[in-house]
């Protein structure tokens, strides 16, 4: 049966919250930026939230608040992530922020069913305890939900934090908007080799931010969700529950998920280092270079 040549429906207006999307992503295409990657192991983090939702009533945490909250503390440490480039008189500046502004990337549904993504920001984050970013975050999705935010809650964003991990996307690329310093991405938890992994990216404005310290800010994530500085500890008190709720083991980076003593592993890493340099710098004097056929001289 013959088709039409014509296969498309005629062109539909973007109006409202589309177009403002649309002039978003194109004022991101002037902001020259660049991507960082890490993949962590986040078997504590599994663990920790398993053991904290065990003594909650009424509420439960997510991997997301537990990230997001990781991710404004790591920019208390790092605060260059938070910076932003503005042109004043034809010159290039650098803005420093002085906290921590963390936008969160919600995924809502307009009146006529389409979805539509809006950013409200936790001002102040890294100021704030555990239960107190709990209840602005929890607050500000459920008003983005039911379409109640104000403008206010929509500007002043610093870092933003994105989550396509809740669809399975496992690494992701998002655009950088001007006026923020860097946006970071959560992909998908799976399972390899038996461990738990997540793959979090830090995409940030170039003219401001270099690779270098986009990279010790991802590590600082992966530190504290791998229980470094007490962050399972602070939580628990936080939020009113016994720290014998919590398992005491931190994770050496990269090793998360092991369920050694971290003083056991690293002696175990500190070990094999020392041997791989040691076959590396005197391998030689083992070695039978003598054409005349002494005895190698060895090494201790």
């Amino acid at each position: 049966m013959a088709q039409s040549a014509d296969t498309t429906t005629s062109p539909t207006p973007i109006q409202g919250i589309g177009a403002r999307l649309v002039a978003n992503m194109t004022d991101s295409l002037t902001v020259p930026s660049a991507t960082s990657f890490r993949d962590m192991r986040v078997d504590v983090m599994v663990e920790q939230r398993r053991r904290l939702n065990a003594e909650l009533s009424g509420r439960r945490l997510s991997f997301t608040h537990l990230v997001a909250y990781a991710i404004a503390q790591a920019g208390a440490v790092h605060p260059t992530l938070a910076a932003h480039f503005v042109e004043i008189d034809g010159r290039p500046h650098r803005v420093d922020a002085r906290v921590v502004n963390l936008g969160l990337a919600v995924d809502t549904q307009g009146r006529d069913g389409r979805p539509f993504l809006v950013v409200p920001v936790v001002k102040g984050a890294d100021e704030l305890d555990f239960a107190d970013f709990l209840g602005a975050y929890d607050d500000l999705v459920e008003r983005a939900r039911t379409s109640r935010l104000t403008a206010d809650d929509l500007v002043g964003a610093d870092i933003t934090l994105t989550n396509p991990g809740t669809v399975g996307t496992t690494a992701s690329v998002p655009r950088l908007m001007p006026g923020q310093g860097s946006i970071i991405a959560s992909g998908a938890i799976r399972k390899i080799a038996g461990e738990s992994i997540m793959t979090l990216s830090s995409t940030y404005d170039h003219r401001v931010i270099q690779g270098a310290e986009s990279g010790r800010f991802l590590a600082t994530v992966e530190d504290m969700l791998g229980g470094a500085d007490d962050f399972y500890g602070y939580i628990a008190d936080c939020l009113g529950i016994s720290r014998s709720a919590v398992s005491n083991t931190v994770a050496p980076r990269g090793q998360a998920g092991t369920g050694e003593p971290q003083s056991a592993v690293l002696a175990d890493v500190a070990a094999g280092v020392n041997l791989v340099r040691s076959y590396r710098q005197f391998g030689h004097r083992a070695a039978n270079l003598d054409p005349l056929g002494s005895a190698p001289p060895g090494d201790d």
